[in-house]
């Protein structure tokens, strides 16, 4: 991932808090998947741990909404219909989806094996995003191509078997 933004760095259009940020909530969702892939595994069902992020979800934003709203003083816009802007309604569904499928995924896998496979899977649909539909300032350097290919044979290399000899 550094190797990929790199060519940000002497652009200077690298903003460095977005990339705490994003640095943080990818540690923290580290810890989310390991425990509703366990949770999953105890309850021997899936949609388990899909419910309960989704209930805590919704309390966390109806607590914080108000509060960002309170702090910053911004006002409240309605959601466009569904026909009007249906690209924004399908992250509900996706969301489900995506929480589905790592909860039952993530103990066959581990958590280090599917991290690589969705930041890999993430940098790709990226640069397929901005060849496809690119937005202002979307430029495919060398760095993210390699910042792509380093990320696969990260994934290649943590899929190969373990050479230690098992206990």
């Amino acid at each position: 991932v550094v190797v990929a933004v790199s060519g940000r760095f002497s652009a200077g259009s690298l903003a460095l808090a977005a990339v705490i940020v994003t640095i943080s909530a990818g540690v923290i969702s580290t810890f989310q998947m390991a425990i509703n892939g366990m949770v999953a595994e105890q309850t021997d069902d899936g949609l388990v741990p899909v419910v309960l992020n989704l209930a805590l979800g919704i309390v966390v934003l109806l607590v914080a909404l108000p509060v960002a709203h309170a702090i910053t003083g911004a006002g409240w816009e309605a959601l466009p219909a569904p026909w009007q802007q249906p690209l924004l309604w399908l992250g509900g569904p996706l969301g489900v989806g995506f929480l589905l499928l790592s909860a039952i995924v993530i103990r066959p896998l581990g958590v280090l094996l599917y991290s690589l496979v969705t930041i890999g899977g993430q940098l790709a649909g990226a640069v397929a995003l901005d060849v496809v539909a690119p937005t202002a300032g979307a430029e495919i350097g060398w760095q993210v191509v390699l910042g792509v290919l380093l990320t696969g044979a990260a994934v290649v290399v943590a899929a190969l078997p373990s050479r230690r000899p098992s206990p």
